[in-house]
């Protein structure tokens, strides 16, 4: 056994295990329909040739006596599965199946990560990574760029480490959240039926409305977002505040390679008083500001790592510890935001790959208590945000694209079949 078969839970994922169920995933899915028919065996063996250089991706759970580690296995057929839809598959915990999922249907190639296992940045490395050698079996010759790995080399110890354990730094300080229940939109029933929906943009477009607010893309999508939720809280007679999640990648700031999980997220809330988008511009700018000082961000990484290493945490039994997070996670969790908006950033893949691909997507799966939340992505020059939700209709959705044609941005609201 070498040293990459077990991964400890880094401390973003030892929650994960103990409060996932067969109704909610806590996972992210990346896919990309293709020019061609996927070629099953093609695939196969291009899974197959990157066991080694991603050991902490193909990952299932191992019980140990007193919590669960990830165990690196080398199965293809464990991980690849041909699928006749979208639907996200609950993961098989009790029967230590496997925490990725690759699947393919008709021209379509998806990736659906278990969140215990990596984030969005290590989704991304991965799904490129696996796209690029695809196309080689089909006798494409694909350049080593665009944050594309080789098959051919072997993971570095920066790229598997846990980078919470690696940044904590006890002497700094920690930070503890605060924050009061948040708005939760109503579905007007108790189903957990849910749905797709995906707004499409023109970057350029956008640029422009934000830069006429001195904002980025993301604060842009944010305020947009943060003020759909407003109408609806108001239109629900509720006084809570209207809270967003927004994870911030870890990496740049703290010079991370990490492909496993390294973010965190802040909360961007609604202004105080006079609520317009004007208004929610401005404070969700602030809170940007905020949710990304590295001051701040090393208080959070600090809070986190000392709570999973207390030695009375780390003495309970697993089901004490299901006990203690799971009730932690009901009582809390998600009820302190209305939603989450992450923004994987602009999906960039060589010409030799791209021309190939007729469209992407990153989706988020449903989860327990927060009804809607959605994914951002940027794919040749088109700005897309794909919701996931089990709210009847799309009052949400429909507000933000007529906030943008109000101000002269185009933009495409469809929903999945």
């Amino acid at each position: 056994m070498n040293n990459h078969d077990i991964f400890q839970l880094d401390s973003a994922a030892i929650a994960y295990p103990y409060f996932a169920s067969a109704k909610t995933a806590h996972s992210f899915t990346l896919e990309a329909t293709l020019d061609k028919t996927i070629d099953p065996e093609a695939l196969k063996n291009a899974v197959n040739s990157l066991f080694d250089r991603f050991p902490s991706i193909f990952v299932r759970l191992k019980k140990q006596s007193r919590n669960y580690v990830l165990e690196h296995i080398c199965d293809v057929s464990a991980f690849v599965e041909k699928s006749v839809d979208s639907t996200v598959r609950p993961y098989d915990i009790k029967n230590r199946k496997a925490l990725v999922h690759i699947s393919y249907r008709d021209n379509t190639l998806s990736v659906e990560f278990f969140h215990a296992v990596t984030d969005g940045n290590g989704g991304i490395v991965f799904f490129k990574s696996l796209l690029a050698q695809y196309l080689r079996n089909l006798g494409e010759i694909i350049p080593q760029t665009d944050g594309i790995l080789s098959s051919k080399s072997l993971p570095t110890a920066g790229e598997l480490e846990d980078s919470y354990k690696k940044n904590f730094i006890k002497q700094l300080g920690t930070a503890k959240r605060t924050e009061k229940f948040a708005f939760q939109p109503s579905a007007n029933d108790s189903s957990l039926k849910w749905h797709r929906s995906n707004i499409c943009i023109e970057i350029s477009e956008l640029k422009s409305f934000a830069k006429k607010h001195d904002a980025t893309v993301t604060q842009l999508a944010v305020s947009l977002y943060m003020y759909a939720l407003c109408k609806m809280r108001d239109a629900q007679n509720s006084k809570k505040p209207v809270s967003i999640a927004v994870p911030i990648n870890l990496r740049p700031i703290f010079n991370s390679d990490s492909l496993r999980n390294f973010s965190l997220f802040f909360l961007a809330k609604n202004p105080d008083g006079d609520v317009s988008l004007e208004t929610i511009i401005k404070q969700v700018k602030l809170d940007f500001a905020k949710g990304s000082d590295k001051t701040v961000l090393q208080k959070m990484i600090n809070i986190n790592v000392a709570q999973q290493e207390m030695l009375l945490f780390r003495c309970l039994p697993r089901f004490m510890k299901k006990i203690v997070l799971k009730t932690g996670f009901q009582l809390y969790g998600e009820r302190l935001y209305s939603s989450t908006l992450s923004n994987v950033g602009i999906f960039t893949v060589p010409e030799e790959i791209n021309k190939h691909i007729l469209s992407f997507r990153g989706m988020l799966s449903p989860v327990p208590i927060n009804r809607i939340h959605c994914m951002a992505y940027c794919f040749n020059d088109v700005f897309s945000i794909t919701f996931t939700s089990r709210i009847p209709d799309l009052t949400l959705e429909e507000t933000v694209v007529r906030i943008l044609d109000q101000n002269g941005v185009k933009a495409k609201l469809t929903l999945d079949k």
